[in-house]
């Protein structure tokens, strides 16, 4: 009897902790995508600076998109680190 609750509660504690890996890795998931999405932009407009000198704004932009991409790698930063820290807290609770 108390084997059966014991393992029961270890198997609620093992799909909570999936389910908070998932929710996790979602968020990580979307900040990757959103890093190269910008990193490409980043790397086009860098491509086309020198073939558009004249062009205004076009170093406004790079500077954007590069303030962008660090955010973006900040957030993959701290997707990692909620994966890290969920895993830990539940795995080291009793």
């Amino acid at each position: 009897m108390a084997w059966e609750e014991l393992e029961d509660k270890k198997g609620m504690r093992i799909t909570h902790l999936v389910m908070s890996m998932a929710s996790a890795g979602l968020y990580f998931i979307i900040a990757i995508a959103l890093w190269l999405t910008i990193d490409f932009t980043a790397y086009m407009i860098n491509f086309m600076a020198p073939i558009y000198p004249t062009m205004p704004g076009l170093q406004n932009l790079l500077i954007a998109a590069l303030i962008a991409q660090t955010v973006g790698g900040f957030l993959i930063v701290i997707a990692a680190g909620k994966i890290i820290i969920k895993t830990i807290m539940k795995e080291g609770r009793p």
